[in-house]
């Protein structure tokens, strides 16, 4: 097994790379953006770092990484949601009734937030977001997962505000956690892939709902056990025989 890691040393890449030691497992920190040596093509993969960064690294390896599509949020049903969520393009944001919470749906190329004035509104090129109505949310937690199960999770937010704490299995929320993701995974769409990252939350009502969902291979860890995180990037990270019926759930970017 080979980690590859970018140079910007992060509590994150440094929690992965400890982990992937005790495995055994050969740690690569990149320089740049470019590898110097491809691996050996049937050498078992695991990338991290910044989405693009990901993306790029894996192009030159010849693999291909998987994610969930931009609109998968939109495609939940109410009952996980509890607000209205639509997929959009960045020309639309001059039509958006405020306040709405607004991210790009790729890399952080604005703050994700809820905006109350349109002189807040980002100028960004035509680029895929997603707005949703504003929720009042308790406390946010992460959650990864493989295979159609959520493997480790963590809360990152209580209030709105950064506060990280892991969810051992005698946390209160564990349980309620674990089947919110799961719920979700079960009623998300055919084009779910088996790895991702799923957000969710309490809301101040105490219904549970999803907030989110992201490619493993840049999403933080907060407190979640690096370990299986581990396995979730490995398996994200698929071989050119490995998508044979499910390019569609793979980027692939042309390298320079």
């Amino acid at each position: 097994m080979h980690l590859i890691l970018p140079l910007r040393v992060t509590d994150d890449s440094i929690a992965l790379r400890k982990a992937a030691l005790r495995r055994g497992w050969a740690v690569e920190r990149l320089p740049g953006w470019r590898i110097s040596s491809p691996p050996d093509p049937q050498d078992a993969l695991a990338i991290y770092g910044e989405p693009l960064f990901a993306r790029l690294v894996a192009r030159q390896c010849d693999r291909f990484l998987l994610e969930p599509p931009a609109d998968w949020l939109t495609h939940l049903p109410m009952d996980l949601l509890r607000r209205r969520v639509r997929a959009a393009q960045a020309r639309d944001l001059a039509s958006v009734e405020l306040p709405a919470f607004i991210k790009p749906v790729d890399d952080k190329i604005f703050p994700a937030k809820v905006y109350r004035h349109p002189n807040e509104l980002p100028t960004i090129a035509d680029d895929a977001i997603l707005i949703s109505e504003p929720a009042t949310m308790q406390q946010e937690f992460r959650v990864f997962c493989q295979g159609g199960e959520p493997v480790t999770a963590s809360r990152y937010a209580v209030a709105g505000e950064l506060d990280v704490a892991p969810l051992g299995p005698g946390d209160p929320f564990h349980k309620a956690v674990f089947d919110t993701a799961q719920r979700a995974l079960h009623a998300a769409p055919a084009q779910t892939p088996t790895t991702l990252v799923v957000d969710v939350a309490l809301l101040n009502d105490g219904q549970w709902v999803v907030v989110e969902a992201n490619p493993c291979f840049g999403s933080g860890l907060y407190a979640c056990d690096p370990d299986p995180v581990l396995d979730v990037l490995s398996a994200a990270c698929l071989k050119p025989e490995d998508i044979v019926g499910i390019e569609h759930l793979v980027q692939q970017l042309v390298v320079e």
